[in-house]
């Protein structure tokens, strides 16, 4: 009994629904005591079912009085299990919060936006994974999301080519070592190339043009700028 108690218990979040579980599991003690006939265990068990199970309900009421929002986050990968190593901010900018189950975010009053809608959004960087979740704060003050992360789409390298005097480079090589794709630069120096990185992964862009050539590594999705310098190793 007390191992599937326990069961039930790890899944509660909402305060008013955890009282009430303790209210049912204390009495339930106490039900068994009384019938046992030991007094003072009555008492003290009697007193640990007030406090225990009203103790949930009274932080609930404190926090609603003060307009303060705890959002109980959990991130989930394509697999539908649990991320552990992931990194979640807000649009509304308030810190996060590790748990034992996953995330928790507080959003006191002064924070809140017009309107309550607040998205919540969720990174694994080692997988690059990424997600969201949008909800709009009202009455309950203890709400609970999900983030589902998923492989965000490839993104196209785009930038220009120029020489040391800032002056665009027509008709150089522009190749993404690590996608095997490549182009040339345009008439105004200027290049795009569908690349095999995701939003904010590191790619690396090189681009040559006689003895001049430069390589550079940028976050996947920026608009970058090549400079072509001299290339030491190709002068005899």
């Amino acid at each position: 009994m007390l191992e599937r108690a326990l069961q039930l218990a790890s899944h509660i979040t909402n305060p008013i629904t955890a009282s009430a579980f303790a209210v049912a599991i204390l009495g339930s003690v106490l039900y068994l005591v009384v019938k046992a006939k030991s007094k003072p265990v009555v008492w003290l068990l009697a007193t640990g079912l007030i406090v225990v199970g009203l103790a949930p309900l009274a932080s609930y009421t404190f926090l609603a009085s003060r307009g303060i929002y705890r959002i109980s986050v959990i991130v989930l990968g394509p697999d539908n299990q649990p991320v552990t190593n992931a990194d979640l901010s807000t649009s509304v900018g308030v810190a996060t919060m590790k748990t034992a189950s996953g995330w928790e975010i507080e959003i006191p009053p002064q924070t809140k936006p017009a309107g309550g809608k607040v998205i919540i959004y969720a990174r694994s960087t080692n997988a690059f994974l990424t997600g969201w979740s949008a909800l709009t704060l009202e009455k309950e003050y203890y709400p609970s999301v999900e983030i589902h992360l998923t492989k965000p789409r490839t993104v196209t390298i785009r930038g220009q080519v120029l020489d040391e005097n800032q002056r665009a480079v027509s008709d150089a090589d522009v190749s993404l070592p690590d996608c095997s794709q490549s182009t040339t630069t345009d008439s105004n120096g200027l290049f795009a190339l569908d690349s095999c990185a995701f939003q904010g992964q590191m790619v690396k862009i090189r681009a040559e043009k006689g003895k001049l050539s430069d390589s550079i590594t940028v976050p996947a999705g920026d608009t970058v700028e090549v400079v072509l310098r001299k290339d030491l190793s190709r002068v005899r």
